[in-house]
C-alpha cells in the first residue's frame, strides 16, 4: 500500500474498500490483511484502486475568508489575501509587514 501526501489529502493506491455505509469507510489492505477504519471522514475522487481522503474542515483562515469574500471588492479574490496573510504572519516587525503589504499589491486593486 502506498501512502502520498498530496494538496492536504491522503492518497491510498491499491486498496480495497469493503464498507461504506453513512459517514465511514473500512479499507482492507490486501498486502498485509490488516484493515483501516476512518470515521467522519470526506470521500472524494474514488476511482480505479485507489481512493483519496480530504478533510471537509476548513483552517480559521478560509473560514474567516469566507465570510469576507461576499465584502471583497471584485478586484480581489479571497484566495489571494490568503498568500498575503499567511506571507504577513511570518513577518517579525512592524516595518517587514508595511513594506509586504505595500508591495501585494491589494491597495491598487482595492482602488481600481
Amino acid at each position: 500500500m502506498t501512502d502520498k501526501k498530496q494538496n492536504d489529502h491522503l492518497n491510498l493506491d491499491g486498496i480495497n474498500s469493503s464498507y461504506n455505509d453513512g459517514d465511514g469507510l473500512r479499507i482492507n489492505n490486501p498486502e498485509d490483511f490488516r484493515s483501516i477504519t476512518i470515521s467522519n471522514g470526506y470521500f472524494s475522487n474514488n476511482k480505479g484502486n485507489g481512493i483519496t481522503i480530504g478533510s471537509p474542515q476548513q483552517s480559521p483562515l478560509e473560514i474567516i475568508l469566507t465570510q469576507l469574500a461576499p465584502k471583497l471588492p471584485d478586484t480581489i479574490q479571497p484566495y489571494e489575501l490568503a498568500s498575503v496573510i499567511q506571507n504577513l504572519l511570518e513577518s517579525t516587525n512592524q516595518e517587514e509587514i508595511s513594506q509586504k503589504l505595500m508591495t501585494s499589491g491589494l491597495k491598487e486593486k482595492s482602488e481600481l
